[in-house]
């Protein structure tokens, strides 16, 4: 699915301070940058389906199994989950599932400093990274809609199927760029990234209801439901994946189910999970 995608490399590593005047010092280290055959991207843990790919191949993934080449991937299945050590126990990154993770670049400094980019095309992830020592250390994450950089935070991400990225930042403080233009996204609070626009103004993250029900009715026989949800929510209904849009309305015509009931499956990039069973009322 992401390969389909226009993407758009937008490149700021986070370097000190997060503020939107200082764009100069979240520019990438480009001193003495080399290929370091010992920087890794390990999978510690790992169940149901989850997708290796190295050098060409696709294999089930296994423990122990190392991301170290840039294009080297995991992506889990709608049942699979993983958890990333990166190198040195600098953090973790869990991946939740229909998540495709990549790596962009393993590099070193010539002076030590360590620098991680990744592509996440799809799906969710809770990243988990320690603060670095090393004034040139850096990670970022890149999506289709702009770039998220940090240097020691707990953050999650969603990507949709049409490429929107949503943050949430946990702890710490993460850099979202998109467009030329970048936000600070501080704990408690999240963005959402359209693609081919600016970052949206940090908002405090949604703590009740995700979901709003607007319509539920039966149409000739047919289910058909209006819903607003929380925009940066990933969805799935009745097991399937479907994109919500930037404005958040969720509106279905589907065959009526012999319970009457419609499932709905909510994850906001916090992680924060919620879950819906909505009942088409009969006619009268």
């Amino acid at each position: 699915m992401g390969n389909s995608r226009l993407f758009l490399p937008l490149l700021v590593l986070l370097t000190g301070c997060c503020v939107p005047s200082a764009m100069a010092q979240h520019a990438t280290p480009q001193k003495n940058l080399r290929l370091q055959v010992d920087r890794w991207i390990e999978v510690e843990a790992l169940s149901g389906t989850v997708s290796y790919q190295q050098a060409g191949s696709i294999e089930p993934a296994e423990v122990g199994d190392r991301l170290q080449q840039v294009g080297d991937a995991i992506r889990t299945d709608q049942n699979g989950r993983a958890t990333l050590r990166l190198d040195t126990d600098a953090g973790r990154i869990d991946v939740a599932p229909e998540t495709s993770i990549r790596v962009q670049q393993l590099t070193s400094t010539s002076d030590g400093g360590k620098i991680t980019r990744l592509q996440v095309m799809e799906g969710h992830a809770r990243l988990q990274v320690t603060p670095f020592n090393h004034p040139d250390s850096a990670l970022e994450i890149e999506t289709p809609a702009g770039t998220a950089a940090v240097r020691g935070t707990t953050f999650g991400l969603n990507v949709d199927q049409d490429g929107t990225m949503s943050l949430a930042t946990l702890e710490g403080e993460v850099w979202v760029e998109a467009q030329g233009e970048g936000v600070s996204i501080q704990p408690g609070f999240r963005t959402v990234v359209i693609p081919g626009n600016v970052p949206q103004f940090p908002q405090t993250q949604t703590q009740g209801a995700l979901l709003t029900p607007k319509i539920l009715q039966e149409v000739e026989g047919r289910a058909e439901l209006r819903v607003h949800i929380i925009p940066g929510t990933l969805v799935t209904v009745d097991g399937v994946t479907t994109s919500i849009g930037p404005t958040g309305e969720l509106n279905l015509t589907v065959p009526m189910p012999e319970n009457r009931t419609i499932a709905i499956s909510l994850l906001a990039p916090s992680g924060q999970r919620q879950e819906y069973q909505l009942i088409i009322p009969p006619l009268h």
